[in-house]
């Protein structure tokens, strides 16, 4: 892949970088060749797979200096750890943790969504959850009020109109009358 970029002075387009890739029988990147034509640098990349991650290569023009990172993935695609060598030696090491909700075959995992409706001039919420912080904007974006709860459900006094709710990463609309 070439690119170019076009020069005003001259009024002529000069090449600007060769980029080459070289892909392994799974359609994985194995190797990139950039050479940048103004400055006469190159820059090699090469990528080795292994069972749990992959393994990158980075060398600079003729230098032996070789960088070295392992990016190493967890069962479920997630970054694990990221050790990093710069000049054959341990520069950083960074450790990943996830924490996933894993049900059991006879364990029924329930979400509760919050109720949002109105009764005679009230705004009620049921199961607002006891983490999140509800607030309430007008219709033009006001914020009104904002308060946090424990309670199972919440019953907020509001004059007639129309209201935004944002209840954790939740909104709704509702209509007050």
């Amino acid at each position: 892949m070439e690119s170019f970029r076009y020069d005003m002075e001259t009024n002529e387009w000069q090449k600007e970088e060769i980029v080459n890739y070289t892909l392994d029988y799974l359609g994985r990147i194995t190797e990139i060749t950039r050479f940048l034509v103004r400055t006469d640098y190159t820059y090699y990349i090469h990528y080795e797979y292994t069972d749990d991650g992959y393994i990158v290569f980075e060398r600079r023009n003729n230098s032996k200096d070789i960088n070295k990172t392992e990016y190493i993935f967890n069962d479920h695609d997630d970054i694990k750890k990221i050790k990093e060598y710069r000049y054959g030696d341990l520069y950083s090491i960074e450790d990943y943790t996830y924490t996933y909700l894993i049900p059991t075959a006879n364990d029924e995992v329930k979400t509760i969504h919050p109720k949002v409706y109105s009764r005679s001039h009230n705004l009620i919420i049921e199961n607002p959850g006891t983490d999140n912080i509800i607030s309430i904007y007008s219709i033009t974006g006001q914020l009104l009020k904002k308060l946090s709860t424990s309670k199972n459900v919440e019953e907020i006094p509001l004059k007639a109109g129309i209201y935004i709710i944002s209840i954790g990463n939740k909104t709704y609309k509702i209509k007050i009358k």
